[in-house]
């Protein structure tokens, strides 16, 4: 049984297509075998573009069509000659797919497989079918193949719940835990207050101050002086300088102003960090997890003060041979922070009383890029979960 697949033009004998809707055998004449004096076709090869000629593709359907099959071609019946006569043929060879001109096709090596009708003269169909006109084609192959034909199927509603909901069936996946949520879960159990607070603010304020302890500056005696770098905010740092007058200048202060988020660098919560911690003493290797950290962008001022711009220039020369572009800050979470000049300010005042000293002051204004750590636990042997209490970095 043959289904219909779709319509070609009928282009004779031209097997290189030059437009969508093409069809075209490549036969020849030879004798009739029962010696009736009237020449038959034998066909060898039938070239069927992608595109019918409405413009639908049947790629998956013709690449189905294989060696053994069996396809017929019928004219149509609008056609003004040899109308509704057919062509049966088998395929002696598979398919081969043309896909790289403008109309792609495929070639079919065919033979005559069977005389389904005869012409109106009395010659078998094939033999001059294509040649009068340019007809409409209808070209049918196995069922398979034509694809979107498939029997309807009827059947009656007598003893089915057709209005079954189906909120009433909950997903049975539930009761089956993984042992990646079953972890998850016990670290959100074990992750509590007393066990979050991991003073990184204060730490990150070490390692800017420890950044900055090695600047110093040239005195007029050719030697390198080093300055102090402590822990004040502007105001501060003034009182001190007025309060008391054995303040050596020059000197940097640095303090800590705002911090907010930062969604770009964020992750979801519900993200497990895998680490692996060393055991030198047990000379093996653990498995550390926890939830992903919070990453969080951390404002620190800089303040330089000093009495002569000589030495103000030494100073931001190596400050901003630290930023290129970025000074790291090692810290014992991490080793990845990263700070960055974003301004720089001149606050030195215009004038001076007559019984102070002029005092210069430039005040640059960092950013530093870190995270706050989530609670890290301990995977053992057993399986069981501990709180990791070692300080890695």
């Amino acid at each position: 049984m043959l289904s219909s697949v779709g319509y070609w033009q009928s282009h004779q004998h031209q097997m290189t297509p030059a437009s969508d809707g093409w069809i075209a055998l490549d036969s020849n004449y030879t004798s009739d075998v029962n010696n009736h004096g009237n020449p038959i076709t034998a066909v060898s090869g039938m070239v069927v573009t992608v595109k019918d000629v409405s413009g639908t593709s049947w790629y998956n359907l013709l690449a189905n069509i294989k060696k053994g099959d069996q396809v017929r071609v019928t004219i149509a019946a609008s056609a003004t000659v040899d109308a509704n006569l057919s062509w049966q043929l088998g395929l002696s060879g598979n398919p081969t797919y043309y896909g790289e001109g403008a109309y792609p096709y495929f070639h079919f090596p065919v033979s005559s497989a069977g005389l389904t009708a005869v012409t109106r003269n009395g010659i078998y169909a094939g033999e001059y079918a294509w040649t009068p006109v340019l007809s409409i084609i209808n070209l049918e192959g196995p069922p398979w193949s034509a694809g979107g034909s498939s029997p309807n199927v009827s059947f009656t509603t007598t003893g089915l719940d057709v209005n079954w909901n189906a909120d009433s069936y909950p997903s049975q996946s539930r009761s089956y835990p993984t042992r990646e949520g079953w972890i998850r879960k016990e670290i959100y159990r074990l992750t509590q207050a007393q066990t979050t607070i991991s003073h990184m603010y204060k730490d990150s304020l070490r390692g800017m101050i420890a950044s900055f302890n090695d600047v110093g500056y040239i005195n007029s005696e050719e030697k390198f002086i080093e300055i102090k770098c402590i822990h004040a905010n502007a105001e501060r740092a003034v009182a001190k300088l007025k309060q008391e007058n054995n303040i050596i200048l020059p000197i940097l202060s640095i303090s800590q102003t705002t911090s907010d988020n930062d969604d770009d660098r964020r992750r979801n919560e519900s993200v497990l960090v895998n680490e692996k911690w060393w055991d030198a003493d047990k000379e093996r290797a653990f498995r550390v997890l926890s939830l992903a950290p919070r990453p969080v962008n951390v404002n620190y001022q800089l303040n330089i003060w000093c009495k002569y711009m000589a030495d103000m220039d030494q100073i931001m020369e190596q400050v901003r041979l630290k930023f290129n572009p970025e000074m790291q800050v090692p810290t014992k979470f991490s080793t990845l922070a990263k700070a960055f000049i974003f301004s720089e300010d001149d606050v030195t005042p215009v004038t001076a009383s007559d019984k102070e000293d002029r005092v210069i002051k430039k005040s640059v204004n960092i950013i530093l890029r870190t995270y706050i750590p989530s609670p890290k636990f301990l995977i053992t042997s057993t399986g069981k979960i501990t709180q990791f209490k070692v300080e890695t970095s």
